[in-house]
């Protein structure tokens, strides 16, 4: 984990969780910068589990390579 402290995961809004600085991929770059969200294990597991069905389904989710692939029509 990279950031871990007390505090309200920005999912599930549960205070006083363990969280960890996830990385938002489907977020457009702010100023070059990935965004990131601090969330707790439980939703960081569910969501892993959500990105992984998509990408195990051939779904693109990171909209820096949505973005790329629309430009290169």
């Amino acid at each position: 984990m990279d950031n871990v402290w007390f505090g309200i995961c920005a999912m599930c809004k549960k205070p006083n969780s363990k969280l960890t600085t996830h990385h938002v991929w489907e977020a457009p770059l702010k100023d070059g910068v990935c965004q990131t969200l601090d969330i707790c294990d439980d939703c960081h597991n569910d969501h892993n589990l959500y990105t992984m069905a998509l990408r195990d389904n051939g779904i693109v989710t990171d909209r820096r390579k949505l973005g790329s692939s629309s430009q290169d029509k």
